[in-house]
């Protein structure tokens, strides 16, 4: 979600990353939040919660997200989102030779 992404920039108190991401953000589509996103959301934070692995609620609000449009998730944060059943997980800042070895 590109609010995520604003405020790991902003934090960073770089503005040549605040400037780079406003570059990125034009080229992307961002998504309105579907009225579905809160059923997904729901019922993975209930499921979560039984398991006693929850997530934070931003990284919930973005797997229910992803999971209402049916998207691929795009993360560094694999351990994170893993947790989240039949979420489906892509880490393009991983190399192909880390990948060999899972």
């Amino acid at each position: 979600m590109a609010c995520e992404l604003r405020f790991g920039v902003v934090k960073s108190g770089s503005s040549r990353l605040v400037q780079q991401l406003e570059r990125i953000l034009e080229f992307l589509t961002v998504l309105p939040l579907e009225s579905t996103v809160d059923k997904h959301y729901a019922l993975i934070r209930k499921h979560l919660e039984q398991a006693g692995t929850p997530i934070g609620p931003n990284d919930l609000l973005i797997a229910a997200h992803s999971l209402a449009l049916d998207l691929t998730l795009v993360t560094a944060n694999i351990r994170e989102f893993e947790r989240v059943p039949a979420l489906k997980l892509e880490n393009w800042l991983i190399d192909d030779e880390k990948i060999s070895q899972i």
